[in-house]
């Protein structure tokens, strides 16, 4: 706590506080005489006799711009005023602090300025006033050291004419540096202070983060569409092995190879295919083996009939004589006989040999 009046010969005192906000020891006092009576926050609570905001001044101790919210306290017996309470800002270590700590794009600019065009802080860091002689002077917004804030605010002069116009929250473009800059003007209003709070971000920062997310997307579409194709190819070749299996079995079998099984597959319907491929395939070796067997057991047989045989189509038309081997030396115009004549059907090929023995003997 910090006081200063009659009874301390207006030299201010400064004391500690406890945890119980009781007033402990003494921890400074400063060296000249300090009046508040004169201060403009103490003023201007005396002046309007309830909570007010002063104008923003320079601190009598730390020479900081300084604004303060002030409270007049009056006596309960009579209403006279026994003093003011007032809490201070030190704008550059507060106001300026908390803009300097936002995060606006990742060059945008914030700063606040009074409707008279003065500024109350800025999150560059640059001082709101200058030194003229041995007084300080604060600085206009469109006089401001950053280039930023010195065209946003000329560019609100220019269109508004008086920033008493703006009223309400503004949203803005224009061009500088041959880029477009988005403005974002907000009127801040408590008791009697009344600041206009401007947002500057170029087109940049958002375009960055857009041409950021656009080759990200692109990226990603690029790799999706690798990974489809690679999937694809993948699963065009798990599907088309097991039938190029099936078809390689196919051909084998067509030229004679009979010993064929096709691999089971993990895909139910070719795995069905091949199940009924390699039950055809066994049945066509089973098949081919007995004809084979009953091939030679009819050779064996025929080889050991001494006499001939003659074959003979349903019709009775001749085909050939089995054991036609026996003739070798023999004049073959028997076989010429036999085929000039057709077999009747209504006799056995025993009885025409015995009705035409005469003629086959003599031809033979």
């Amino acid at each position: 706590m910090v006081y200063s009046n009659f009874w301390t010969d207006f030299m201010r005192q400064d004391f500690a506080f406890d945890e119980q906000g009781n007033r402990t020891e003494q921890i400074g006092t400063l060296e000249q005489p300090y009046d508040p009576r004169q201060r403009p926050w103490y003023k201007a609570a005396q002046a309007e006799g309830k909570a007010v905001w002063s104008e923003i001044y320079l601190s009598f101790s730390t020479l900081l711009p300084t604004i303060t919210a002030s409270l007049p306290v009056y006596s309960l017996t009579d209403s006279s005023l026994i003093g003011v309470c007032a809490t201070d800002f030190f704008l550059p270590q507060e106001v300026s602090w908390f803009l300097r700590n936002l995060e606006i794009g990742k060059t945008g600019t914030a700063f606040i300025m009074e409707r008279s065009g003065k500024l109350v802080a800025t999150s560059t860091g640059e001082p709101t006033f200058k030194i003229v002689g041995d007084d300080r002077e604060r600085l206009l917004a469109i006089a401001s050291e950053n280039d930023a804030v010195r065209s946003t605010a000329n560019y609100l002069s220019d269109r508004f004419n008086d920033l008493s116009n703006i009223q309400t929250v503004e949203k803005l473009d224009f061009q500088w540096q041959g880029e477009r800059q988005y403005v974002q003007v907000v009127p801040f209003r408590d008791g009697n202070l009344d600041w206009l709070v401007v947002v500057t971000i170029p087109e940049s920062d958002f375009m960055s983060e857009i041409n950021a997310s656009r080759q990200k997307s692109i990226g990603l579409s690029f790799g999706a569409l690798i990974i489809a194709i690679a999937v694809g190819i993948f699963t065009s070749r798990w599907v088309t092995r097991p039938i190029l299996r099936v078809s390689h079995a196919a051909d084998e079998l067509a030229q004679g190879e009979l010993d064929q099984q096709v691999k089971p597959s993990p895909i139910i319907e070719i795995d069905r295919l091949a199940k009924s491929f390699n039950s055809m395939a066994q049945q066509l070796k089973q098949s081919f083996s007995a004809l084979r067997q009953s091939e030679a057991t009819n050779r064996a047989i025929v080889n050991t009939i001494p006499d001939l045989m003659i074959r003979a189509k349903g019709d009775g038309s001749y085909l050939d004589v089995v054991g036609s081997d026996r003739l070798e030396g023999v004049d073959s115009s028997g076989d010429q006989f036999l085929t000039s004549n057709r077999l009747p059907k209504a006799i056995t090929i025993q009885e025409y040999l015995l009705d035409n023995n005469k003629q086959l003997i003599k031809n033979i």
